[in-house]
């Protein structure tokens, strides 16, 4: 999950993975349509704005969700943490018809 690593230490673990497996291409990025239409809907309905590079977060933590069951979300005031959780937590509701619960850990 390229989504965990700091950004110095990107290029650094694809070389390792080309190293390590010099025949196989890197895997295709994911593309979810219907969850991108319902969460340009949810991004409207919460008077936010549809930027490429945080839809690209919010992606990166679907994907996470994935292969994880147990996620913390860290980073600086104001840098987007809930408004992507809320988010994505409303496009799911809505794609898969299912009532998430979230626990939240303050400090």
């Amino acid at each position: 999950n390229l989504s965990k690593l700091v950004a110095q230490d990107v290029q650094l673990f694809l070389s390792l993975l080309a190293d390590l497996f010099p025949d196989e291409s890197s895997p295709p990025k994911g593309h979810y349509p219907k969850e991108e239409a319902i969460l340009k809907n949810v991004v409207k309905r919460h008077q936010l704005m549809y930027h490429d590079s945080w839809v690209l977060k919010v992606k990166q933590f679907y994907e996470t969700t994935k292969v994880r069951h147990g996620i913390m979300l860290v980073g600086p005031s104001g840098g987007g943490k809930s408004c992507i959780f809320k988010c994505l937590k409303e496009t799911l509701q809505e794609s898969d018809g299912i009532q998430y619960k979230d626990v939240r850990f303050n400090p």
